[in-house]
């Protein structure tokens, strides 16, 4: 699978970031090339960026999950680039989600975010040993919007 990267840095200034979207169907393999293109392209294009984690946004209500280095010792954006993919089949699963009522709605929610998250953490660690320039022991934090603590950390 090969899926094609656009920046936008003609459009909006830094910091620039790059997207696509994702194939229809299994996660999975798009979610690893998602972390490759992150290991192959963002990494380099933050070497002088001070960084200590991973910050992921899930964003189901649009469809995207984006990547980004982050700081701890920082509440401020310090990222050069990042990179984010567009899923239409997320979208279409929080539309539907939509239609319950608020209790499930958000229950339902929760339960589809924290598995994503999970997967976007196995396809990380997934690429250990695969050549792609991941850190070693690098911390990862899976957030939603507008929440006060992640919806899910790892170590890849």
């Amino acid at each position: 699978m090969s899926m094609t990267w656009t920046s936008d840095k003609e459009s909006t200034g830094p910091p620039e970031f790059f997207s696509t979207v994702a194939p229809p169907g299994e996660r999975e393999p798009w979610l690893r090339e998602m972390w490759s293109y992150f290991g192959e392209n963002i990494l380099s294009l933050n070497r002088a960026v001070e960084w200590d984690y991973v910050y992921v946004e899930i964003a189901a209500d649009v469809g995207r999950i984006a990547l980004y280095p982050a700081s701890s010792q920082t509440a401020d954006r310090i990222e050069k680039a990042g990179c984010f993919v567009v899923s239409r089949d997320l979208q279409r699963t929080y539309e539907e989600l939509e239609r319950l009522d608020e209790d499930s709605f958000e229950e339902e929610l929760t339960r589809e975010t924290e598995a994503l998250a999970k997967q976007i953490l196995s396809a990380a660690s997934a690429l250990r040993g695969s050549g792609i320039s991941l850190r070693a022991d690098l911390p990862v934090e899976v957030w939603e919007p507008d929440e006060d603590e992640p919806t899910a950390t790892g170590i890849v």
